[in-house]
């Protein structure tokens, strides 16, 4: 991501976040916290995310061998700490 989105971004995914806190940290909540972030950072900073990332070349596409997605970190507890569980 360049550093031109650093900040914005952070904001975006702050404000996302506010959105649900209180609620239960399931899969549902964390699709909604993405759609969130995106639809802030078109609304409020305008900024197509998805199309911006792809072009940045941070995003690759997984390999075949691959699992689909990856272990989760010991300390992902903490992430979503503020979340009720």
């Amino acid at each position: 991501m360049s550093a031109d989105l650093n900040r914005p971004a952070a904001a975006a995914l702050r404000l996302a976040v506010d959105r649900f806190v209180g609620q239960e940290a399931t899969p549902q909540v964390c699709v909604r916290i993405k759609k969130a972030f995106i639809q802030i950072m078109r609304e409020q900073f305008g900024v197509d995310w998805p199309a911006r990332v792809a072009d940045s070349g941070l995003v690759r596409r997984r390999q075949e061998t691959e699992p689909p997605y990856p272990a989760a970190p010991a300390d992902a507890h903490l992430i979503f700490s503020h979340f009720r569980t």
